[in-house]
């Protein structure tokens, strides 16, 4: 690793967790008001489903028990891996993207997020325009 990726690295791992509280609740949000939610839908997910494709607990949607959160990311690994790919992508998508462009910076890889393969999931994390 170089100075400036172990820097990055660092940075992004205290913005999300400086951000946590927004960044769980913007996924629960888009999540929950998305055809991923509706039952209806084909993109739907079922929520026996939701720890380990979305990072979510289906359970605790609202995240108002930090107990059951805290036990579900010891004890799951899948559940655990999901719900840090989503903060960090939304972090990069949301908040350190937008903010290096504004800046005319770059970080060593563009802020990409090459580790979310779902498309729909992806898109609903992009940035939302402000009208």
């Amino acid at each position: 690793w170089t100075e400036e990726e172990l820097q990055t690295i660092g940075g992004r791992i205290v913005g999300v967790l400086v951000r946590l509280d927004d960044l769980e609740w913007e996924w629960n949000h888009r999540v929950s008001t998305s055809t991923l939610g509706q039952p209806e839908s084909p993109d739907m997910i079922p929520y026996n489903q939701w720890k380990s494709i979305l990072g979510l607990h289906p359970d605790n949607v609202e995240q108002r028990c930090t107990k059951t959160l805290d036990m579900a990311l010891l004890e799951e690994e899948d559940f655990a891996r999901a719900r840090a790919e989503r903060m960090l992508a939304l972090f990069l998508l949301c908040v350190e993207g937008p903010a290096m462009k504004a800046s005319g910076n770059r970080s060593p890889d563009d802020s990409e997020v090459d580790f979310i393969q779902d498309s729909t999931q992806l898109n609903l994390m992009m940035p939302k325009v402000k009208e």
